[in-house]
């Protein structure tokens, strides 16, 4: 994982734990929305590939099948 990806990620991590103690006093309902779609967000960076793989390349798949 390169520096600029984890410190986007721990400041993911920030946005999350601000959300989960409602600090913006949002409420029940919204804290559960927000937290539910930063949380889609965060996957999607994952499946799309924002992560930068600047060594050798590793085949997930093949590793696991054998």
């Amino acid at each position: 994982m390169n520096k600029d990806y984890a410190d986007f990620m721990h400041d993911i991590g920030i946005l999350g734990y601000e959300i989960l103690n409602d600090e913006r006093g949002l409420g029940k309902d919204l804290v559960y929305h927000n937290l539910k779609r930063l949380q889609n967000f965060a996957w999607w960076t994952y499946e799309f590939g924002l992560i930068q793989n600047d060594g050798p390349l590793t085949n997930f798949v093949d590793t696991q099948m054998i």
